[in-house]
């Protein structure tokens, strides 16, 4: 396949925007003013201007016949609002708007014979417009909430709904030992749920489903968690839209500088911990920086922030309790022992942020930013929490950095639009060392040691975004019509049951009740990953040191080729959407959305048969109102729509190598067996096998797992001796 370099999409992109438009203006506020004289009867003409008190910036607007003012495309932040009317006396309030929301204010005018200004101060209550269920985090909960570790994407925990989520399997190795926090909201599943955006761009991680490298808590101005997003002008989520803002310059020069620390001296002994090994250092430490090039023209906020985090890992008290007799197992089985007090997980990163603010003229706004981010964890955990022996703990190496830029553009009073393009780059490395090259050893919900069980060795994965996002005011009526480009390219390597895997009852390992005739360390399933052209034929020799590498052998070309994959995938998206005020209190949202994810082809990522077929019937309809009642202190909000989620990359790796097809049956019911070579997935280039044999007391002439045969085949395979004969699972 020929692929396609990230930076040649530019042209295409180029002309894509000339035609649509973007999703992602749910970062920029909108305010709706109605004026007023002292009979109540609106005032039309009266003009409105909205001075950013921090940076300068000016937007002014008229409004219409029927004395409401439209001003959308706002970023949050404080500004000073000034109404004036001739014969009335001139009005100027503070006005705080946040990220994503729709203010609604009725500013009332005094006749006065003389030219004044009257300064009043504004009360601002619950969005009433809005027919969504969200929350802000905005800048003094950031501030004064304690966190864990500081990281703000914690605080989404603060909304209703939200959890953190459990139902990833095979402990914390899949879909991906990711360094962020997986989210839950209303139950959904933690993963390709939920869609989150920095500044408006897309922050998700495509093949892992959730979000990227968190930025620092100090660089966070706030965020909103919507989750009902019933409006269309979001998608490609199921569950909710996590949107962050970062800070920016102002016209005053303003700074932080801070270090956090915590140690085993500070902090009570944990009982988990391995007997005599207590370590804790924890250090994190930054500064920001930020104020105007130009007052009232360009600005900069830079910002760096540093950790060096050592701690002893912790273990349940079924391996403190047991340790002795679960290395005696392992050295049978001809395995090393484990050592508790061998490794400290480290967590060290380094990561900044560059941003450039510029006011190119009244009409004009243009933000540039970078992010860095360097991540070196050390013996990190590779199994569910106090579970992992010392080899299963991997080192993680993650580095990510995006550079993107947002272009807000005034063209007259009613219509706005929000440009948008992004390139980011992220590398994710998950590598054994020592004794976790040796095959896994695994108690379900007890004990896990060795290789890789359910996750990828590496990847990496680029992306280039382009988007646009226009808003059109026509008297009630604000109209918004968005589009985005997406193409995603993917390098991965998937060791899923790398170099084995060998699975044991409690009873089988320990060798007792009905265990107790094989011994101890007997397994009730060996599984491995094998290349397709081995399929049902002898496990390959492997070199004896499994550290030289999990495929380390004559052989080990052919199992790199047949686990390593390259594809590209494309996104597009589209949207219509209407909101109309009907009545003064009530608001209808009608819109329709389509998003269409070009897959990959079959034998882009080697698959004989075919692949998941491109989806281009994602006719999205939503509608959802805003009812206010008791003068706007309370609201109604309802919605309905049809959504559908992105596709779970991380499903091509499983379903690759076999696991997702253990769901299919051979059933003449299913429809899907009525022609299996059209309906069901091919064959990946590599799978999951398991040893079994036909001779066996069990079922005699059908390959079957008889355990003493799969503890005999477990011992040769370390011994890379006499290999067996296997059949796929």
């Amino acid at each position: 396949m020929k692929r396609t370099s990230p930076w040649s999409v530019a042209v295409a992109t180029i002309i894509y925007l000339l035609l649509s438009s973007n999703v992602f203006a749910q970062q920029l506020a909108t305010l709706k003013v109605t004026v007023t004289d002292p009979s109540g009867a609106v005032i039309p003409g009266a003009t409105i201007t909205l001075k950013n008190t921090e940076t300068g910036a000016q937007r002014t607007d008229i409004t219409e016949s029927h004395g409401s003012s439209v001003i959308p495309g706002m970023p949050a932040g404080n500004y000073e609002m000034t109404a004036e009317a001739k014969g009335f006396s001139a009005v100027k309030m503070h006005v705080a708007l946040s990220v994503g929301q729709i203010a609604s204010l009725t500013v009332p005018l005094n006749i006065s014979a003389r030219e004044e200004v009257k300064v009043e101060e504004t009360i601002q209550g619950i969005d009433t417009e809005k027919s969504e269920v969200s929350q802000v985090i905005d800048t003094p909960k950031i501030n004064d909430l304690p966190i864990s570790g500081r990281d703000f994407i914690d605080f989404v925990l603060l909304t209703p709904s939200v959890n953190v989520g459990r139902s990833t399997a095979v402990g914390a190795q899949s879909p991906f030992t990711e360094t962020v926090l997986k989210l839950s909201f209303g139950g959904t599943r933690e993963s390709h749920t939920s869609f989150f955006a920095l500044d408006g761009t897309d922050y998700t991680t495509s093949i892992s489903g959730v979000q990227r490298i968190s930025p620092s808590q100090d660089w966070v101005q706030e965020f909103r968690v919507v989750d009902s997003p019933y409006s269309a002008d979001t998608g490609r989520n199921l569950g909710s839209v996590v949107n962050t803002i970062t800070k920016s310059g102002t016209n005053d020069v303003h700074g932080t500088a801070y270090e956090y620390f915590r140690n085993n001296n500070l902090d009570a002994k944990n009982s988990l911990s391995a007997p005599g090994f207590n370590t804790l250092r924890f250090n994190q430490f930054g500064a920001t920086v930020g104020g105007p090039v130009r007052k009232e023209k360009n600005f900069y906020f830079l910002g760096y922030e540093g950790q060096r985090r050592a701690e002893s890992p912790l273990y349940s008290s079924f391996i403190l309790n047991n340790i002795g007799f679960i290395n005696q197992v392992k050295q049978s089985l001809g395995l090393q022992p484990e050592n508790l007090n061998s490794i400290l997980t480290i967590d060290d990163y380094d990561k900044t942020i560059i941003k450039s603010n510029n006011i190119l003229s009244n009409k004009t706004f243009l933000n540039i930013t970078y992010l860095f981010n360097d991540s070196r964890k050390k013996n990190a955990r590779g199994a569910a929490p106090g579970e992992g022996l010392p080899s299963s703990y991997r080192d993680n190496p993650v580095r990510d950095q995006t550079i993107y830029s947002n272009l807000i553009h005034v063209f007259n009073n009613n219509l706005t639009s929000e440009t948008l393009l992004q390139y980011g780059k992220r590398n994710f490395n998950l590598e054994p060392k020592g004794l976790g090259f040796e095959p896994a050893l695994g108690i379900p919900d007890l004990m896990s040691s060795g290789g890789f069980v359910g996750s990828v060795r590496f990847y990496q994965e680029q992306r280039f975004q382009a988007a646009d996002n226009l808003t059109y005011i026509h008297g009630n009526h604000t109209f918004k019509f968005g589009g985005e480009f997406q193409p995603v390219w993917t390098k991965t390597q998937v060791t899923l049951f790398s170099p084995g895997f060998a699975i044991f009852a409690p009873a089988s390992f320990f060798g007792v009740g009905p265990f107790a005739p094989f011994g101890p360390g007997t397994p009730v399933a060996f599984l491995f990953l094998q290349p397709r052209s081995f399929f049902g034929q002898q496990i390959p020799n492997r070199d004896p040191n499994f550290q030289d590498g999990l495929y380390a052998g004559p052989s080990q070309q052919a199992f790199n080729d047949s686990t390593s994959l390259d594809y590209k995938h494309t996104l597009f998206s589209t949207y219509l959407q209407d909101q109309w005020k009907v009545r003064p209190n009530l608001s209808l949202t009608l819109g329709v959305r389509y998003d269409v994810d070009k897959f990959p082809s079959a034998s882009d990522i080697k698959i004989i048969g075919k692949f998941h077929p491109t989806n281009f019937g994602n006719v999205q309809p939503r509608a959802s109102l805003a009812y206010s009642f008791h003068g706007g202190k309370g609201v109604i909000r309802a919605g309905a729509g049809l959504f559908t989620a992105p596709f779970v990359y991380s499903d091509i790796m499983v379903s690759w190598i076999g696991a997702s097809e253990f769901t299919y049956m051979n059933n003449p019911n299913l429809p899907e067996f009525s022609n299996p070579s059209d309906n069901l997935i091919g064959f990946g280039a590599s799978g999951a096998m398991g040893a079994c044999t036909t001779n066996n007391p069990i079922i005699p002439g059908i390959c079957f797992p008889w355990f003493p045969f799969l503890k005999q085949t477990f011992q040769n395979f370390v011994a890379t001796i006499s290999p067996a004969f296997v059949r796929a699972s």
